[in-house]
């Protein structure tokens, strides 16, 4: 007969177990609370979603370079590009950082990827720039702490409120809560354009 300590430690592993297999339909992977979030695990990590879910598996030899562009300060998101000359497929990808809780109080931590190709990266970048533009003008009307603004871009929702450098940027994405500081996003901007140009 098993010891009590022992029947609750199985138990325990088992309801971890599911909730992490529940949880996993949206989240690409789950991993220890203890690892921190940054750009060079992002890019590892990416690397695989990119094979897997972008570019696809082949038999023959496909090359591609990619680049981790720029991480926040909160480590909520940090974006890469990538670029596939044998599959002619680049863009811009979005790896996503969370903590999450489950009905048992279970705290784990877990990450996803979002791709938006070259020309949807572009896109969303110059409307950013737009919006970033009405909410300057429009903070002149009203106290500069209450001025925001949001839209949709394919199914990621940002809100952006004035900041020293520019915008902060905050995207809802699924389950993720991510903010893109206004020094990341600048970053990023900066650093695909001239990325990309040399492509």
């Amino acid at each position: 007969m098993l010891p009590m300590k022992l029947k609750l430690s199985i138990t325990f592993l088992l309801i971890f177990a599911f909730s992490i297999k529940a949880h996993s339909q949206f989240l690409f992977g789950i991993m220890s609370i203890s690892k921190e979030f940054n750009k060079d695990q992002s890019l590892y990590l990416a690397k695989k979603y990119v094979i897997d879910e972008v570019l696809g598996k082949s038999s023959e030899t496909v090359l591609f370079d990619a680049d981790a562009l720029a991480a926040t300060s909160t480590l909520e998101v940090t974006s890469l590009a990538f670029n596939c000359v044998d599959k002619g497929k680049g863009g811009l990808i979005f790896t996503f950082w969370g903590n999450f809780w489950n009905d048992f109080g279970v705290v784990y931590s877990g990450y996803a990827f979002k791709y938006l190709s070259k020309d949807s990266a572009t896109t969303l970048l110059t409307k950013l720039e737009k919006e970033k533009e009405k909410l300057f003008e429009y903070s002149k009307i009203i106290p500069e702490s209450d001025a925001q603004t949001y839209f949709t871009f394919s199914d990621l929702t940002f809100l952006l409120k004035p900041e020293k450098f520019g915008a902060s940027i905050r995207i809802f994405w699924k389950s993720f809560d991510a903010e893109w500081s206004a020094e990341a996003y600048n970053r990023t901007k900066r650093r695909m354009e001239r990325w990309f140009s040399k492509r």
